[in-house]
């Protein structure tokens, strides 16, 4: 058995895959050391405190450490996986490669590619939840945002969902905990798409000019990412995205469809994934996980 403090002490679900471990001193180092990152500096005084999970393709950790400098190197070896990091609580800055360091305050949200050099400084304590993944689209540079669509409390209900479901006897855990996960990559592929929209596009323009593609992609955005709330509806995508339902509905004309019709079919596609994740599930269950308000709803919109 380990001794307490040690990078494999903690306690383990078997079913989830989860570790929530404490860390004291030179455990903190090694515990970041076995994930290719070095700490530099006094780590005698440090403290961590970390959660992690691993549910299908995904790796999601949530981090609370005292005062830290951490730096990797670059790699080319193996199959780097790109990283989602968002900013909880403290302030911390980021460096990617040779680029200038970005502050990060609560709230941000960055991608970082895999297999790039970087480094972290917190002056501070701070936490933040960080999720690999495979990309679908390599990134080419690093993005950074400010959760302006996707939330960064949206991803952090998201994770803990996956950390707080409980974990019981019975059929069904390990496809809940699949769902979660599933939630988890879409919230990862909106706020990527949203990031890098802001990175290419700072959106300086008169506030009484409409860009309808800019229009269409931003409330896309937020049905991709809000769909399994039942109180998503196309008012409240007009009034997050900023605009009138009627501008909000042009935008979406230009492309052959409407906001109803992509909100529609975006929770026909979460019920759909969910009923494959675990066929026992029943659906009235299926219907309060992907938006839909009942289940004689749900099993109207899946009628041939």
């Amino acid at each position: 058995m380990s001794a307490p403090g040690s990078p494999s002490s903690g306690h383990r679900d078997p079913v989830w895959n989860i570790a929530r471990v404490p860390l004291t001193g030179s455990a903190v180092a090694e515990w970041f050391a076995a994930r290719g990152m070095d700490v530099r500096g006094d780590i005698a005084p440090s403290h961590a405190f970390i959660d992690e999970a691993q549910v299908a393709e995904v790796s999601v950790r949530r981090i609370w450490h005292t005062a830290l400098s951490l730096t990797r190197a670059a790699t080319r070896t193996g199959s780097p996986r790109d990283t989602l990091l968002v900013q909880v609580a403290g302030e911390a800055r980021l460096s990617l490669g040779d680029d200038a360091a970005v502050a990060l305050g609560p709230n941000a949200v960055v991608f970082l590619p895999g297999g790039q050099a970087f480094s972290l400084v917190s002056d501070e304590p701070t936490a933040r939840i960080e999720i690999d993944y495979r990309a679908h689209d390599r990134a080419a540079a690093w993005v950074h945002g400010a959760g302006e669509l996707v939330s960064a409390s949206m991803i952090l209900s998201a994770v803990n969902a996956l950390f707080h479901t409980p974990v019981s006897g019975g059929g069904g855990v390990i496809s809940v905990a699949t769902a979660v996960a599933a939630s988890v990559e879409a919230l990862i592929a909106a706020a990527r798409a949203e990031a890098g929209a802001l990175r290419a596009s700072p959106r300086a323009r008169p506030r009484d000019v409409v860009d309808y593609a800019d229009l269409y992609h931003r409330a896309s955005v937020v049905i991709a990412s809000g769909a399994m709330h039942v109180d998503l509806t196309v008012d409240r995508v007009a009034q997050r995205t900023g605009v009138t339902r009627r501008q909000l509905e042009r935008a979406f004309a230009a492309h052959g469809r409407s906001p109803g019709q992509m909100l529609r079919e975006e929770r026909l596609r979460l019920a759909r994934m969910f009923l494959a994740a675990d066929p026992d599930f029943s659906l009235a269950s299926v219907a309060k996980l992907s938006g839909f308000p009942s289940e004689r709803s749900l099993a109207h919109a899946l009628a041939p």
